[in-house]
């Protein structure tokens, strides 16, 4: 599953997450993945996140490129720790069984 379907996952739930750790956890994400330790969420979050999930594909794409380009160098390359992790894939147990 690639980086838009883990979107799907999160925003599409019949549940709204409401922690960070909810969100990992209903992309099917152990809690043991990194967490972000700044402590609560920002206020908001949840009703930006609303609004971001009632948008069509491509209005989150252009919203995903500014909020990358507002980010800080070390903020990019904590996005880039959680999405590698969702391209890295074991292709040996792809393979046919009798391979």
């Amino acid at each position: 599953m690639g980086f838009y379907g883990t979107l799907k996952l999160i925003f599409y739930k019949t549940t709204t997450p409401t922690t960070f750790g909810d969100l990992r956890l209903a992309n099917g994400h152990s809690a043991q993945r990194r967490r972000v330790t700044s402590g609560p969420p920002p206020s908001g979050l949840q009703d930006w996140l609303h609004t971001f999930q009632a948008w069509s594909g491509p209005e989150r794409l252009l919203a995903l490129d500014e909020l990358i380009d507002g980010c800080e160098s070390h903020q990019v390359k904590h996005v880039m720790q959680v999405i590698e992790p969702q391209f890295q894939r074991d292709f040996i147990s792809l393979l046919p069984k009798e391979v």
